[in-house]
């Protein structure tokens, strides 16, 4: 971030910038959470008992929005791309036979089907808004042109089929902030047992506590010399000598609290600030232990890769600048994961809002000349934050990836990723 930003310990404490801008979810993930890998799921749900039918049935339904999901950004590259490939037909009709086989394991216990409908009405109205997004998004799309009333009959039908089940009332489907709101907190339901739940702890409580009286100490025994020194002068209680005490303890109340800070991130320099873990809400089992490092950093504190690929930047880019360092250690503890599942993946966003109030709004206007007529436009100003990624499994190498993101005042304008060689 440039100091043009205005932003650093004193405006912006790495505290309020971890509980106001960095939120992370946790879910169980596979690496086969494709469409054509998912039939084999649904045999075994017929198996399970009641409480293990809850979770296996929103397993799998996490795996198949995840799976439709994957292939929808598949199908836009390719739209993107303008590719041959881009597969509109297999991709609608992959959808349509797993609706269909999914369909076809509705129980008939009462309470297992109470579950089921739930799970079919959400995934229902999750391919129809999909595949609606997709029409709205690329309306113009030649290689949609041939698709388009097949996709909008496929969207008309399964309207037609929760109508036809009942499985929203008409007052709901009328109100767009209704049903959005209700698949919402539906989708949150299918959720249990999927995402994990977090304790986070904030480390190093002990050692403040210690750090704290370590700091007075200091202090009290410089305020102690300064007394004795003022006692010397003054062999009698005088006016002058009720002065100096005064000003003496004014400058313990002064200082107290800087000498306290300096010393306490001193201490605290390259220590992790929090720790979580991660626990399965069915079993109350801990998957996952972490820990959390976040911190500015100054120029020579910079790891020398980050560096490296910041003094890739164009030269008027490189300004005096402050580095926030942020680290996610993450250990599996847990031995056994839900079947279908190898591996949790962590969502990690970061919100650029606590940001804001520190940006500048530009004011600067630019003046050209066009036919004899001076034209005027308003500037805005533009910042740019450069984000490095290292991620590291295990025993392999730091992987690493720049982007850069540039913002004003108001929103995110652009996020782009810069080749490393």
């Amino acid at each position: 971030m440039g100091s043009e930003m205005r932003i650093g310990p004193k405006t912006l404490s790495e505290e309020q910038i971890f509980y106001r801008s960095i939120r992370s979810k946790r879910f169980y993930s596979s690496d086969e959470q494709h469409i054509v890998n998912l039939e084999g799921q649904f045999e075994t749900l017929k198996k399970r008992i009641n409480d293990d039918y809850r979770l296996h049935l929103n397993l799998i339904i996490y795996q198949i929005t995840t799976a439709i999901e994957n292939d929808i950004t598949d199908f836009y590259q390719a739209l993107a791309a303008e590719s041959d490939k881009a597969g509109e037909k297999q991709l609608l009709d992959s959808t349509k036979h797993l609706l269909a086989q999914f369909r076809t394991l509705r129980p008939d216990d009462e309470r297992r089907n109470s579950y089921f409908a739930q799970a079919d009405n959400y995934l229902s109205w999750f391919c129809e808004q999909l595949f609606l997004k997709v029409i709205s998004e690329h309306n113009d799309s030649a290689m949609l042109l041939k698709m388009r009333s097949k996709i909008l009959a496929f969207c008309a039908q399964e309207a037609e089929y929760r109508a036809e089940l009942k499985y929203n009332t008409k007052k709901t489907i009328k109100n767009p902030n209704r049903i959005s709101n209700k698949m919402i907190l539906i989708r949150r339901v299918l959720q249990q047992g999927v995402e994990l739940k977090e304790e986070l702890k904030v480390l190093g409580s002990g050692l403040k506590r210690i750090t704290t009286g370590t700091a007075m100490a200091l202090v009290m025994l410089f305020i102690t010399v300064l007394a004795l020194q003022a006692k010397d002068e003054f062999s009698n209680l005088t006016i002058a000598f009720v002065i100096s005490m005064a000003l003496i303890y004014g400058l313990r109340e002064i200082f107290k609290d800087d000498v306290k800070d300096v010393l306490w991130r001193s201490v605290q320099k390259g220590r992790p600030k929090w720790s979580r873990k991660l626990i399965d809400t069915t079993n109350k089992q801990v998957m996952v232990n972490e820990k959390i490092w976040l911190e500015y950093l100054r120029h020579n504190e910079v790891p020398d890769p980050v560096k490296t690929i910041l003094n890739m930047r164009h030269v008027q880019n490189r300004i005096e600048s402050q580095t926030l360092f942020y680290r996610l250690q993450s250990h599996v503890t847990a031995k056994d994961f839900p079947e279908g599942y190898q591996e949790i993946k962590e969502q990690i966003q970061f919100s650029f809002l606590p940001f804001i109030q520190y940006l500048h709004k530009g004011k600067a206007k630019l003046y050209s000349q066009s036919s004899g007529e001076i034209d005027v436009k308003p500037v805005e100003r533009r910042y740019q934050v450069n984000l490095i990624m290292a991620e590291k499994h295990h025993r392999s190498q730091k992987v690493y990836r720049r982007f850069k993101v540039t913002l004003n005042r108001e929103e995110i304008i652009s996020v782009t990723e810069a080749e490393i060689p």
